[in-house]
């Protein structure tokens, strides 16, 4: 039976069991097993070293991943796909993408070929370090096999996904929408990621129309819009004055049950903050907890400072006066705004009395900070001679 139903080498079940903890995430775990492997009587393989080299790359220490790859051919191991995507990963998080770029040419010197993986940890490295056309140079190889691999490999969702992305940062919408195309000729489906970085391109090209037009695709699609996805459109419709659009997306996203966070609910009132209506904010405001979200510090300096535009200066501080009782410490942006609406109704004093409260609460003042007090205090005539006035008035008491 025992020959009939072999049990595995101690190293593989090892190997099983350090996998488990590293997609869960215990790295620690992982290394410190490791060590111990040689005072059970285990010797490590490939598999264990590949999965030791992840574990480091994953915590942002990829020199002690080429550590144990030099261990990996001292051992006259041969160093797989999943090893050297591991530490073209791990230099890619640390922004070296040129050694990650290198590393990937020497694959086919091991004797290893790239699979489409590899492709999309390079490919997604270099468009988050800014050289999208060199990555779609990448892509181009990729497809055509013209390459120094000299292989051709099908690209997936994740790769055009990627690269769209990293065309639609750029601005580049136009050579992004011809890749979408060419995706859904090749029928691979679009993603969330996919339409999201589509959308938000055309939204920061001013092409309402085309934003307005993969949102419905989308939708019709059955690709369900997430909160990114929702706050991505938001944020540029807000930015753009396009308040109606921005608050029948909130609508539209209660309808699809996605549910809008606080960024959302930020977002959409600060965009009626900058267009003058108060009232809205404040609505938004008291709806945003109703629906579950918790007001932050952001939110509160939006309506505070819609209250000190509106010079309603006094809901403004009773709104500051919450923020212990919320557990939200205010920002310097909290005071400068509660500053700059004192003095446009000419509360100088107070404005004064705010300050040594900010510094009695560790919040360090900033440029706007002293620039709010000298426009305060020097340049506007009304407010410097009332509170010249009430200073010398102090002063002859004192002498009296």
């Amino acid at each position: 039976m025992r020959h009939m139903h072999p049990s595995p080498p101690p190293v593989s079940s090892f190997n099983i069991l350090l996998g488990c903890l590293a997609k869960n995430k215990h790295y620690d775990t992982v290394l410190s097993l490791f060590k111990r492997l040689n005072s059970i009587g285990l010797f490590p393989d490939l598999y264990t070293y590949s999965i030791l080299i992840n574990c480091f790359c994953k915590m942002g220490q990829v020199s002690l991943g080429f550590v144990i790859f030099g261990r990996i051919l001292r051992s006259c191991f041969a160093p797989n796909v999943v090893t050297f995507t591991s530490l073209i990963k791990g230099l890619c998080a640390e922004s070296r993408i040129v050694e990650a770029a290198a590393l990937f040419t020497k694959l086919k010197a091991f004797g290893c070929e790239p699979n489409v993986i590899t492709y999309n940890t390079l490919i997604n490295g270099l468009c988050r370090t800014g050289h999208t056309i060199v990555a779609l140079n990448l892509f181009k190889e990729m497809t055509n096999g013209n390459g120094e691999i000299g292989v051709v490999f099908k690209p997936n969702t994740v790769t055009y996904s990627i690269i769209i992305d990293g065309l639609c940062k750029e601005g580049f919408v136009d050579k992004a929408k011809e890749l979408f195309l060419q995706m859904k000729y090749e029928n691979l489906n679009p993603n969330v990621v996919t339409y999201t970085s589509l959308i938000h391109g055309f939204c920061h090209a001013n092409d309402w129309n085309e934003a307005k037009g993969l949102l419905i695709e989308m939708v019709d699609q059955g690709v369900q819009p997430n909160v990114v996805s929702s706050n991505v459109i938001m944020n540029e419709l807000c930015k753009n004055g396009k308040m109606d659009n921005a608050s029948r997306l909130l609508d539209l996203m209660v309808q699809c049950d996605v549910r809008p966070n606080a960024f959302t609910y930020n977002t959409l009132m600060d965009g009626f903050c900058l267009t003058g209506k108060i009232n809205r904010v404040k609505e938004l405001f008291v709806s945003m907890e109703s629906m579950g979200c918790k007001h932050d510090d952001f939110s509160y300096n939006i309506l505070i400072n819609g209250y000190c535009k509106n010079k309603e200066v006094e809901e403004a501080l009773s709104l500051y006066n919450e923020l212990p009782f919320k557990g939200i410490k205010p920002t310097v942006v909290t005071y400068n705004t509660l500053f700059h609406g004192l003095f446009e109704i000419r509360q100088a004093e107070r404005a004064l009395k705010l300050f040594v409260e900010m510094q009695g609460n560790d919040v360090a003042a900033d440029t706007c900070t002293y620039r709010t007090f000298i426009d305060g205090l020097c340049v506007r005539p009304q407010v410097r001679f009332t509170y010249a006035r009430r200073k010398g008035n102090s002063g002859n008491t004192n002498r009296g």
